[in-house]
């Protein structure tokens, strides 16, 4: 559709409701403005809605209809998936003719206008000062590019480029794929923690999973890592623990233990993706917050009286032997420290006895596991002092 100017929409009128009717004398070029079968029924009272010029669901999400509008302009083609403060949709920008992705910020109710804001503003601040940083004619494409922000119906809302998808949705590619391919993924992961930090003030992208990591073509290996609502700025060696960050089979041990923290966490998170890869199943697959310890310690045993001792809040979870508190998770299964580490140690196992190509072939692969669960414990220690860095690491994939 070419943008009609107001004046120039009595022909579509039709395929408005009576709020729209209202709404779209604010927006001075008009592109798309969506089905009048997939709006709110147009017979029922718009009283409350013209009063709120919002949209809710039940849990405060904006209401997303296939085939409708944003900012008359956006046409909803489909959900990509929901997070802990939006949503994110695939879209049809009329404007330019292009394929886009929309993240819409929920709109709490019990949040001032303030603090809805806040949490846009913060992952808008992140994503400015990302770019800021980034030279096109030196960096490959290490993260989500945004074309601009913008607000409909009191929806804040970042308008990005459109990726193939994500490795949890795409699990039997990596499933199917080579270790040299998954080699390919945990470079261009490591390659962007690194340009996090490359700089001062740090980022901390603070929710590394398999949701948040791209793929940037149907066809490549190559990903860029998304999503930095949770994200942090460290303008100090670390950040107090203020509210629970993290997805949680990915968490670290410093929000576990609510203790000071820094980028290593991302590290942390990056050891639990590497064995994913490796495994095609989670490390650490709780089913609670309270479990989630539980299982750290069954796989990699528990931490050194060194560590356990460094701050009172660790200390909460040990006895006064250092032996943790619980050992026995929510299906009352009791799950021994160090019991499970052969989840780990069975890749540390290949054969060097064959000479025949196939089998060297095997061999590599075993060579290339073996090093990367190397890494994986590297990743997965307790201490972030000496929990490895991106960039160390990256020095040990790019010699595998």
């Amino acid at each position: 559709m070419k943008p009609k100017k107001n004046k120039q929409l009595d022909y579509i009128k039709d395929d408005l409701t009576e709020f729209e009717k209202t709404e779209i004398l604010d927006y001075k070029y008009i592109y798309y403005v969506g089905e009048i079968n997939v709006k709110i029924n147009k017979h029922i009272i718009y009283k409350n809605y013209l009063d709120n010029k919002n949209i809710f669901s039940n849990n405060n999400r904006f209401v997303i209809r296939i085939n409708d509008h944003i900012s008359y302009r956006y046409k909803i083609l489909e959900s990509l998936g929901k997070g802990a403060y939006g949503d994110v949709i695939k879209v049809k920008d009329y404007k330019y003719t292009k394929i886009r992705a929309i993240k819409l910020f929920n709109n709490i109710s019990h949040y001032t206008k303030e603090q809805n804001n806040k949490l846009f503003l913060r992952e808008l601040e992140i994503l400015e000062l990302l770019y800021g940083r980034f030279n096109k004619e030196k960096n490959d494409e290490l993260f989500t590019l945004f074309y601009n922000d913008n607000e409909f119906r009191n929806f804040n809302f970042i308008t990005f480029k459109l990726y193939y998808g994500n490795l949890y949705q795409y699990f039997r590619k990596i499933n199917e794929s080579s270790i040299n391919e998954k080699l390919v993924i945990i470079k261009d992961v490591l390659n962007a923690l690194l340009f996090l930090t490359s700089e001062t003030p740090k980022i901390i992208h603070a929710d590394i999973k398999p949701e948040n990591i791209l793929f940037k073509s149907k066809d490549s290996f190559h990903i860029v890592l998304g999503d930095f609502g949770l994200s942090k700025i460290l303008k100090n060696d670390y950040k107090n623990y203020k509210n629970l960050i993290q997805t949680r089979w990915y968490r670290s041990p410093e929000i576990i233990y609510k203790i000071p923290f820094n980028e290593k966490i991302d590290m942390w998170s990056l050891g639990c993706i590497i064995y994913e890869l490796m495994a095609s199943r989670p490390l650490f697959k709780s089913y609670s917050d309270k479990d989630l310890l539980v299982y750290i310690h069954y796989i990699i045993g528990i931490p050194t009286r060194e560590f356990i001792n460094s701050h009172e809040n660790i200390t909460l979870f040990y006895t006064d032997k250092y032996k943790p508190i619980n050992i026995i998770n929510e299906k009352e299964k009791l799950l021994i420290p160090g019991y499970g580490c052969n989840l780990l140690d069975r890749y540390f196992e290949f054969s060097e006895s064959n000479e025949d190509e196939e089998s060297t072939e095997n061999k590599n692969e075993g060579q290339i596991n073996y090093n990367l669960t190397r890494l994986i414990y590297k990743c997965l220690d307790y201490d972030e002092k000496t929990r490895i860095s991106a960039k160390e690491a990256l020095e040990i994939v790019n010699d595998l």
